[in-house]
């Protein structure tokens, strides 16, 4: 007969060795879930290098700052950001082709289309 002692120390060891492959499982899925957030598009994330990036400023020359610039390429977004206090922004991970560029802040949106990767740097005035 097997003393309990014994049983229980095996049984401990199994339990261990289950909570450890359970929090390997678990720090995997938060990695992929983390991913999948930051690359929605995860098909064209790791495959695209192209960036966007510019300045986004008032009439005045003054940075514009909190205002979103989004990318979006056949209606889907593709990558935001929120201005700086310098009022820049940058979007990366996208491919070549034409994006819609939004700029918006507080109901007020312009829109211009470009193309990647001839053109990176997109510098705007606008007033808000």
């Amino acid at each position: 007969m097997v003393p309990s002692n014994v049983l229980i120390k095996k049984e401990a060891s199994i339990m261990k060795q289950r909570l450890t492959q359970l929090t390997a499982a678990a720090i995997l899925c938060l990695l992929f879930a983390a991913c999948q957030t930051k690359f929605p598009n995860s098909t064209m994330a790791f495959q695209a290098s192209d960036y966007v990036t510019g300045r986004i400023t008032s009439a005045s020359d003054m940075p514009a700052t909190s205002v979103w610039v989004i990318i979006k390429q056949n209606g889907q977004e593709r990558g935001r950001s929120l201005t700086g206090d310098d009022g820049s922004y940058y979007i990366n991970n996208l491919g070549n082709g034409e994006y819609e560029l939004l700029v918006s802040r507080g109901g007020k949106q312009l829109s211009r289309t470009i193309t990647l990767p001839q053109n990176k740097v997109f510098n705007i005035k606008i007033d808000f």
